[in-house]
């Protein structure tokens, strides 16, 4: 079931389905039934979505890995710079940051999990590990901002800003 529901996020039916749900939100019931508009199309692995207060939306794409591969303890993954922050506003659909590291093993990619707009309009980027942060000192440079909360610039830069993963690996109760 897991693959399933991960196929259907990397396909884009997830997407649709929360947009659908967002506009579903402030609709007025109709005898019809909702109608759904396609407001973008060709996503790699869409992840997390906000709206912003304009009303623009925001996707996080972990991206399509790559075609540089390494062997790690589960196995072969792939990766290259195919993450990005899409931005939809206004009938258009933009990627406003780019390059962004994606990893796949098989059907699994990692890479930007979410997205999350300050209150000062800052962007942030959640960065997924899925390991002990201590992995990232046997990863190839690319991966330095895996477990990370990044904050990202107005020219699409990002910086870090939390350890997330640190901080999960020292205070997770389980």
């Amino acid at each position: 079931h897991e693959k399933e529901s991960w196929m259907k996020t990397r396909d884009g039916l997830a997407l649709a389905s929360a947009v659908a749900a967002i506009a579903l939100l402030g609709a007025p019931a109709a005898a019809q039934g909702p109608t759904v508009e396609v407001l973008a199309e060709g996503l790699n692995a869409p992840r997390g979505l906000l709206v912003a207060p304009d009303g623009s939306i925001w996707v996080a794409e972990a991206g399509a890995a790559g075609e540089t591969c390494m062997e790690t303890p589960r196995g072969e993954a792939c990766y290259g710079p195919s993450g990005a922050v899409v931005k939809i506003a206004d009938g258009s659909v933009e990627r406003v940051i780019e390059g962004i590291t994606s990893a796949g093993a098989g059907p699994e990619i990692g890479g930007i999990s979410d997205i999350a707009l300050a209150e000062d309009g800052s962007l942030y980027l959640l960065m997924n590990l899925g390991d002990d942060p201590a992995a990232r000192a046997g990863m190839p440079p690319e991966f330095a901002s895996s477990g990370w909360l990044m904050k990202a610039a107005a020219d699409g830069t990002t910086e870090p800003f939390a350890d997330i993963a640190a901080f999960e690996t020292a205070n997770n109760p389980v």
